[in-house]
């Protein structure tokens, strides 16, 4: 169980927003949820018809489903060649298992980053133009790994991780319920709701910035917070140790 659990707590790293929904037919917001003539930016428009099919976010999900703004400042990015994305959060699932846990992944064309800290255990691979390396956090020291870390869409361990995911909380049709705003964690937040099967999926924002991202199914919820989400990341992330022996 702790190794499926945290291997869980990795994928949310690629993908915190969408873990819940797959490519389905679910109805489209009707045209008085889409707000083409409200002026309030709490509600979400639905006006971007953008194909993602071959994605790696349309691997997990319904994207194309989405608001205009969260394709904008989330899907958009991590599609994009390079991304940074730091989320820290909680999952709880039924028999009362709760645990917190940590992760950052960056990805700049070939390189690649991912940090995990979950389960009291934290660990970091790194992939630049010399090889894959993982990274003692502790003692900041590298070793070469054998194989290939593929880019994350490509990555069997989190694709299969998704999927384990996904099983928790359902893989059934995304469907927009409501915009608006509601209180979370102490500040007033700009809010989209999504129902996939009994899954309640929540974005919360803070103007263009999405802030958090929860979803509950009966006994198992996850609330995530982000906070970072940029499509450039710092090319220091990249970069080895100094005494690293590179490839």
């Amino acid at each position: 169980m702790k190794k499926l659990l945290a291997i869980l707590l990795s994928a949310i790293t690629v993908l915190p927003l969408c873990s819940c929904a797959r490519q389905g037919t679910a109805e489209q917001p009707s045209a008085a949820s889409e707000g083409s003539s409200s002026t309030d930016d709490t509600e979400p428009r639905f006006n971007d018809t953008t194909d993602y099919s071959g994605t790696l976010a349309a691997r997990f999900a319904d994207v194309g489903r989405l608001s205009d703004r969260t394709k904008k400042n989330a899907v958009d990015i991590i599609n994009g060649d390079s991304f940074f994305i730091d989320v820290n959060g909680t999952l709880a699932l039924p028999g009362g298992i709760a645990m917190e846990f940590g992760a950052a992944a960056a990805r700049d064309g070939s390189r690649l980053y991912l940090r995990t800290n979950a389960l009291g255990k934290e660990s970091l691979v790194i992939r630049n133009d010399s090889g894959v390396y993982g990274v003692d956090t502790e003692t900041n020291e590298a070793v070469a790994l054998s194989g290939e870390l593929s880019p994350f869409y490509g990555n069997e361990v989190i694709s299969n991780a998704m999927s384990l995911l996904g099983s928790i909380f359902g893989q059934d049709e995304l469907s927009f319920v409501k915009g608006g705003s509601e209180k979370y964690e102490g500040s007033v937040l700009s809010l989209e709701e999504y129902k996939a099967g009994d899954t309640t999926i929540k974005l919360y924002y803070d103007g263009g910035s999405l802030k958090y991202a929860c979803a509950e199914n009966g006994g198992a919820v996850s609330e995530i917070k982000i906070n970072a989400l940029s499509a450039e990341p710092d090319p220091a992330l990249f970069v080895l140790p100094a005494d690293t022996a590179e490839e």
